[in-house]
């Protein structure tokens, strides 16, 4: 993840959507009924995997939200720490088992709606522009659709599957 957060040759979107796809291939392999039974079985276990997304969340998006801001793609009045945290008690609410089953989503579908939803709210005038501007809403396409269209692993014709609608 390091790789592509420290490209000076990535975008913004670019470095979203390698994230998304790091992030959202690794836990696609886990069902709500692992997590729950790690929950109930295997507390420890479960507890670093928490623990693991209170290290990792702040500083893979705070990093993100920087530099989006250097770009000009997300609002320059958004609190990197701020946003970092609201992101990280988000998700972790989000990917409760419970939650995952209630919701009927999988981890990569919640991931790819939850990035939806917030970067709406941390886009720029320019960001919002270019969102408005975007007719493909991500959730009108299929995952099974979405992985057929990858390619170099992470990149979707130049866009992440997820950030298509935010960015052409």
């Amino acid at each position: 993840m390091d790789a592509i957060l420290s490209d000076p040759a990535q975008t913004f979107v670019q470095k979203l959507c390698g994230v998304v796809d790091i992030i959202g291939g690794t836990m696609a392999k886990a069902s709500p009924a692992m997590f729950r039974d790690l929950q109930r079985f295997a507390p420890a276990v479960y507890q670093k995997i928490e623990d693991l997304r209170q290290e990792t969340i702040p500083y893979v998006f705070g990093r993100l939200i920087r530099a989006g801001i250097a770009e000009d793609i997300v609002r320059s009045d958004i609190e990197p720490a701020f946003a970092t945290e609201f992101w990280l008690q988000a998700i972790r609410g989000l990917v409760q088992p419970e939650v995952l089953e209630r919701t009927q989503l999988t981890i990569r579908q919640t991931l790819e709606k939850a990035i939806n939803l917030f970067f709406v709210g941390v886009l720029s005038p320019a960001g919002r522009k270019l969102y408005a501007s975007t007719s493909l809403p991500v959730k009108n396409i299929p995952l099974s659709e979405n992985a057929a269209r990858f390619r170099s692993g992470w990149l979707l014709a130049g866009r992440c599957v997820v950030a298509r609608r935010l960015f052409p």
